[in-house]
């Protein structure tokens, strides 16, 4: 694997950390390259032990004695290890500079989890199809941001032109949107908690704004707990926002 697909798989991981939901990032061959803490949690997996394993003995147990579903992007019932009721699997075609698959686990008889589940799904879905997700990592001691192809032709912005937080992604938020930005970053940075999650509005080369929902984990801190590396995504919810408002504004005819 060359360094620009470990670069972009670290930051995809990183974003999805920051999740609820359980997912699951695998190669071609439905080898696992990462499961977030959430996925962890459902199947009882280290994240580390984990790697390397096919999908689905990560999820459905190595000793089966039921027919698994194949890796086929689309929705279908899964029965994971240890349980006999069927959950809900979305697989989604990676399209960020990682070859593979994103695979979603929600409960099926949930149906506010499946519901919530199901959106964030879509979201993911769109951006990955349609490259409107970008990939960044952050160095917040030397201020040192690094931004994917993807994510400079979501925004316009030449390759490389942005370089820092302070100096210039804080120049592109929107003026009501730095507050809630800095009050999302502050406790990851300080180590109260190591990821972090914020809706807010950045500026395009065209001076025009997009909706941006950005997610983000800390994968390195110094001895005193202050982070060192922040990898996440920035997703382009405009779509979403645009079509909440106009959703809005008719129940209010």
């Amino acid at each position: 694997m060359d360094v620009q697909v470990r670069t972009a798989e670290q930051c995809l991981a990183g974003g999805l950390d920051a999740l609820a939901q359980a997912l699951l990032i695998v190669d071609t061959d439905g080898v696992v390259c990462h499961l977030n803490r959430a996925a962890a949690r459902l199947t009882g997996r280290d994240a580390g032990f984990a790697r390397g394993l096919r999908w689905d003995e990560v999820l459905c147990g190595a000793d089966r004695d039921r027919p698994v579903p194949g890796l086929t992007p689309g929705t279908q019932p899964i029965v994971l290890d240890g349980e006999d009721t069927p959950r809900e699997l979305v697989v989604t075609a990676l399209a960020s500079g990682v070859p593979g698959y994103l695979l979603s686990v929600s409960d099926a008889e949930d149906g506010l989890e499946l519901a919530s589940n199901r959106r964030q799904q879509r979201l993911l879905q769109v951006a990955l199809e349609n490259g409107r997700q970008g990939l960044w990592e952050w160095q917040p001691r030397e201020d040192t941001l690094h931004f994917s192809r993807e994510w400079y032709a979501m925004f316009g912005h030449a390759p490389g032109s942005i370089r820092s937080l302070l100096g210039d992604l804080q120049g592109l938020l929107h003026p009501d949107s730095v507050s809630a930005g800095r009050a999302a970053l502050l406790p990851m940075l300080r180590g109260d908690r190591d990821d972090f999650e914020v809706e807010h509005r950045i500026r395009r080369a065209d001076g025009a704004y997009i909706h941006v929902l950005s997610r983000g984990r800390c994968v390195e801190r110094d001895a005193d707990g202050q982070a060192l590396h922040v990898v996440g995504t920035h997703v382009d919810i405009t779509h979403l926002k645009q079509t909440e408002q106009r959703l809005l504004e008719s129940r209010q005819l």
